[in-house]
């Protein structure tokens, strides 16, 4: 196929978060002299992957209906702009709230390959959530192509239409544990070398369960863990006030986002995801694959767990501080059966995606 293929990924913004980081990871393995990615974006606010799509080709276009909340401007330039872009032959949808109009404005605008993809396999629990859940379950009428990152999260958004599972993968060797990194790492941030580091990576927003990872380093010994916090994102002054408020201030550090997340995983000694819903979080593969002991969510689905070091466990604080407490942490990191994440492996998993525009484009022409 001679003419490279452009693809319209939807997507909220292009901060780093688990759904951007997928994307984007997929962006740098896929052969770009046959795929092209584009991004539509919905705030005016400039994201963490912007510079880098952009020296990587890739174009950016603005729709900031989640800053203005003009969804009737937004159904107008959106048509508009499918009129005048007509080159796009495929849209991958990675924002399901919206997902309807966008969806159906490209068919409308004969857009023939439609993809709906499912990144989550629960919703907050809140009248905004709701609304959201409702809203995100009419994508799948306008799709041709439904994708998921797990089993859970395709039931989830499409119910009994099939689906079509891409891992969230990743550059596993770049996440292998690495002795220098570690000694780097908390040089780096000024993390004890005394202590016990309870690791957390993710987008500071209430799914995520900062406040449950708080509550729990209230009641460990300070003088033996010390807990990590990388990401940043909406709840991040009002987490900091709470540890504030605990007098926690030296025992929760908030090192912000991050462009170094596989070298700062050398330096945890425990990953914790107290996740209230997730899809299949990709950093639970990427601290699987630095040979952390995980203690994850028993909300997350059990697909997640690919070694033995991962323990599964309901959201309760004595749960989960006993586990902390008997957690082994001397396990030799480099000893990683790599099998075990083969198929999590990114330059697999982009191959399937670009296949799987190659066939979809090519079945249009």
């Amino acid at each position: 196929m001679k003419t490279k293929i452009k693809v319209l990924h939807f997507v909220p913004n292009l901060y780093s978060g688990g759904t951007e980081n997928f994307i984007m990871n997929m962006y740098k393995n896929i052969d770009r002299d046959k795929v092209q990615f584009d991004f539509l974006v919905h705030t005016d606010k400039k994201g963490f992957f912007e510079e880098e799509i952009e020296q990587l080709g890739g174009k950016i276009y603005r729709f900031p209906v989640k800053d203005n909340y003009n969804i009737f401007k937004y159904i107008k330039d959106l048509n508009k702009f499918f009129k005048e872009h007509q080159e796009y032959k495929i849209v991958h949808g990675a924002m399901p709230s919206l997902g309807f109009i966008y969806l159906k404005i490209a068919k409308k605008n004969n857009v023939p390959i439609r993809i709906a993809h499912s990144h989550t396999s629960f919703y907050d629990k809140s009248i905004k959530g709701y609304i959201k859940n409702c809203s995100s379950k009419l994508m799948k009428y306008y799709s041709t192509l439904n994708l998921a990152c797990s089993n859970k999260a395709g039931k989830y958004l499409f119910d009994k239409k099939t689906f079509e599972i891409v891992h969230n993968a990743i550059d596993l060797e770049k996440y292998y544990f690495n002795i220098k990194n570690r000694t780097s790492v908390k040089k780096q941030f000024n993390l004890p070398a005394d202590k016990i580091i309870l690791g957390h990576v993710g987008r500071l927003s209430s799914e995520k369960n900062h406040r449950f990872l708080i509550e729990l380093m209230s009641k460990l010994d300070k003088e033996k863990y010390t807990m990590v916090f990388v990401g940043g994102g909406p709840l991040e002054k009002k987490l900091k006030r709470i540890v504030q408020k605990k007098h926690l201030e030296g025992a929760v550090i908030f090192l912000g986002v991050q462009n170094n997340v596989n070298e700062i995983l050398s330096a945890f000694d425990i990953f914790l995801l107290p996740s209230l819903f997730e899809g299949l979080p990709t950093v639970a593969i990427e601290a699987q694959a630095s040979r952390l002991p995980c203690i994850i969510s028993s909300k997350v689905t059990n697909e997640v767990v690919l070694s033995e070091n991962v323990q599964l466990i309901s959201l309760e604080k004595e749960k989960w501080l006993k586990a902390i407490q008997e957690t082994d942490i001397n396990l030799n990191r480099q000893m990683l059966n790599k099998e075990i994440l083969k198929s999590y492996d990114i330059k697999n998993e982009a191959q399937r995606l670009q296949s799987i525009y190659q066939e979809k484009v090519k079945g249009e022409m």
